[in-house]
């Protein structure tokens, strides 16, 4: 980046120099000692680290380099359908042309006045994938949602951002969170016998985020998921060190009400 002022202060001196045409600067002649580098950049770029310290030997020389990226914001609330902010709403921003899961670039979450914002993005087109239980996405499944309310990424509302473009005030009203429903289950081995021992792993179908849940003594679990979603499960039993047997896949859709499923291990080897 040629033409960007760059700033020297140390040693009782203050000196500012340009960078060239490959971006390069230098100042010379600079007594020993520690100094603070700033870069000042235009409107529209941003530097994670504008304001460097370093050390420069007596007859030595000290390197210092600077990163910039395109300083857009993308601002707003995340609101309730009756206009009322919701916190920990979780907004990623996706790659709309991109089809493997969520296809994220990056995530924030909105505050208790329901505020969010993006900072620091390259310019495109983007769609907002939202999560808005109020929980992180480690706890459990939730439903692929894109913004303004949509299971397909082709029909999500696409923000276009220019180079160092804000936007600001760019709400998000979003619709009812889906019912929390259950998935009952046991898991045993061939001969009908509980495996209190075993280890469930599930996860929402084609979507490749893992949660697990542990069976009780009599080999029954429970985990609780959103109404609308198809979710895929198998057990797992450590049957000597190192050694692992799995279940076959077992697939659940729970739609209008709570699932029941029995996971049936292979016979020990």
């Amino acid at each position: 980046m040629a033409g960007i002022k760059i700033s020297i202060e140390g040693g009782g001196k203050q000196v500012e120099v340009m960078t060239d045409l490959k971006g390069r600067f230098s100042a010379g002649g600079l007594p020993g000692g520690a100094y603070k580098v700033k870069i000042s950049l235009p409107q529209g770029l941003t530097s994670g680290s504008a304001e460097q310290e370093v050390k420069v030997a007596d007859r030595g020389c000290a390197m210092v380099h600077f990163g910039v990226v395109s300083d857009w914001r993308l601002s707003g609330r995340a609101l309730d359908a009756n206009g009322q902010p919701m916190e920990k709403v979780e907004i990623s921003l996706c790659h709309p042309e991109e089809k493997r899961y969520r296809s994220v670039f990056n995530t924030v979450y909105s505050d208790k006045d329901g505020l969010y914002e993006f900072k620091a993005v390259p310019p495109g087109r983007y769609a907002l994938g939202v999560r808005f239980d109020g929980l992180t996405s480690q706890n459990r499944p939730f439903p692929q949602i894109y913004y303004p309310g949509v299971e397909n990424i082709d029909q999500a509302t696409i923000v276009n951002i220019g180079d160092g473009e804000r936007i600001e005030k760019y709400d998000l009203v979003l619709p009812p969170p889906a019912a929390e429903r259950g998935v009952d289950g046991i898991v045993v081995w061939p001969d009908g016998k509980p495996a209190p021992n075993a280890r469930i792993e599930y996860s929402q179908v084609n979507v490749p985020i893992a949660y697990g849940a542990t069976p009780d003594q009599e080999g029954r679990f429970s985990f609780k998921v959103y109404d609308g979603l198809k979710i895929t499960m198998r057990a797992t039993v450590e049957i000597e060190k190192g050694k692992y047997i799995y279940s076959d896949w077992v697939e659940a859709a729970v739609i209008g009400e709570d699932a029941k499923v029995k996971i049936v291990l292979p016979a020990k080897q």
